[in-house]
């Protein structure tokens, strides 16, 4: 992960850190859950896809199992034209819990950052934000 992101920068930290936040998140989706090991890969890769040259065919050479895979796929938007809260419905509504758990991590971290900074965060992000929750916690039964 750090290998593909090499270099690159969000928020102005080393853009793979964004994933470890997700990854220390993930215990906090449902209390008292176990993460599992592919769970924590999932989030470790979630944004591998978008923003790097990395491929599925190139993950799974990798090593990494075609579940993981599949999850990371499933969390990616490809088509940009897909609108956000449609694409984590069909999330939500997956049998994919790794895919689901890592969604709600990510979301649980946009919700930690619009806190820490409320002058950047808009009425409008605060509001998608929000229903994007309510999906995901119908999504992993919530």
């Amino acid at each position: 992960m750090r290998d593909a992101h090499a270099g690159a920068v969000a928020d102005g930290q080393p853009r793979w850190l964004r994933s470890m936040e997700v990854v220390n998140l993930l215990p906090h989706v449902l209390p008292g859950i176990t993460v599992t090991h592919a769970e924590r890969q999932v989030a470790l890769l979630r944004d591998i896809l978008r923003t790097t040259a990395e491929t599925e065919e190139s993950l799974l050479r990798a090593g990494f199992p075609p579940a993981v895979v599949a999850s990371v796929l499933r969390l990616t938007r490809f088509d940009a034209g897909f609108p956000y809260l449609e694409h984590l419905g069909v999330v939500a509504k997956s049998k994919d819990l790794a895919a689901k758990r890592v969604a709600m991590a990510v979301l649980l971290r946009e919700e930690q950052r619009a806190a820490a900074a409320p002058q950047r965060a808009t009425a409008e992000a605060h509001a998608r934000r929000h229903k994007a929750m309510e999906i995901m916690r119908r999504g992993l039964g919530c």
